[in-house]
């Protein structure tokens, strides 16, 4: 026989472990369903693996698909799938699974435990202190409370305190004279650029040849008419072909 009322007992125990939103007596969620068939040893990694305990239960038999979570008609389904699976073909496989379930003392929770080492026995050992931190305890490590905790110098009243005179300003000193800068050297100037443009005896090739050496201009005689085979340049008679 199946004792419900204690298997309903171990069912509200892992439903409500942790606490928080989805922790309710009544329901109970996937990660809670997976460590209460790891804590009872329900799953052994041969026969039923954390694997088999996620199919079992998102089984339709255990609860609806889209429903996150079961109860508990949904876990007493769940116990004869995990027999079923877990003791093939055995008649007392579901006797056997409650049996060891039975053995189990609810949810067990798994913490981290500070390892007692020697930098731990430093830090809480009073009798290793040195300097202030050591007149703050007793001989058999029990705080001194505010007796010995004195300030490093007397308080002072800012208001009484004398006002800081303030410093003299340093003399000035003196800058030592500087060497006469020197002259600016003095550019020869040199013909501008009207004096080129003016200048007719610089000029070359084609505007040499029409002025004079005294820069006076030729006129049409610089002009240049001289003939090229036979035919003169300025005489347009010339330059029409006559049949």
């Amino acid at each position: 026989m199946v004792d419900v009322e204690r298997l309903a007992r171990i069912y509200e125990s892992f439903a409500s472990f942790g606490g928080g939103v989805n922790a309710q007596g009544s329901f109970m969620d996937g990660p809670r369903f997976n460590k209460f068939c790891k804590d009872t040893k329900c799953v052994d990694g041969t026969f039923f693996t954390a694997t088999d305990a996620d199919l079992v239960f998102s089984n339709i038999k255990v609860k609806p698909k889209a429903e996150r979570r079961i109860t508990f008609d949904g876990f007493m389904v769940a116990l004869e799938l995990i027999a079923e699976k877990k003791y093939k073909g055995d008649a007392d496989g579901l006797k056997k699974l409650c049996q060891k379930i039975y053995a189990t003392q609810g949810p067990i929770a798994v913490g981290t435990k500070a390892e007692n080492d020697g930098i731990l026995n430093k830090l809480t050992d009073t009798s290793q202190y040195t300097g202030a931190y050591a007149a703050r305890f007793n001989a058999d490590g029990t705080g001194n409370g505010m007796t010995e905790v004195k300030p490093a110098h007397a308080p002072v009243d800012p208001r009484a305190a004398p006002k800081a005179t303030p410093a003299a300003a340093p003399a000035p000193v003196a800058a030592k004279p500087s060497a006469p800068a020197a002259p600016p050297k003095e550019k020869k100037a040199g013909p501008s650029i009207f004096d080129k443009l003016t200048d007719s005896s610089q000029y070359t090739g084609a505007h040499k040849q029409r002025f004079n050496a005294d820069g006076s201009g030729r006129g049409m005689a610089g002009r240049d008419s001289i003939a090229k085979a036979g035919v003169a340049k300025g005489d347009l008679s010339n330059l029409v072909a006559r049949k």
